[in-house]
């Protein structure tokens, strides 16, 4: 059941979404199929330690 913020809510929106994962190939490729994300670009951190992928699901990101 959902219900319209009240007027001093202070979360109006949702921009992005991080989720830790082992496999982010894995996890990109169910979400995909599951809800229809669309995978966006790939980022290397940390000296190839930390593999960052982006998936966009309508006005929200994942960062996986």
């Amino acid at each position: 059941m959902t219900h319209p913020p009240a007027p001093h809510d202070p979360v109006t929106g949702l921009s992005h979404v991080a989720v830790a994962t082992r496999d982010a190939a894995a996890l990109a490729g169910m979400l995909t199929s599951a809800l229809g994300a669309v995978r966006g670009a790939e980022e290397i951190l940390d000296d190839g330690a930390l593999r960052v992928v982006f998936l966009h699901l309508g006005p929200v990101t994942l960062e996986l």
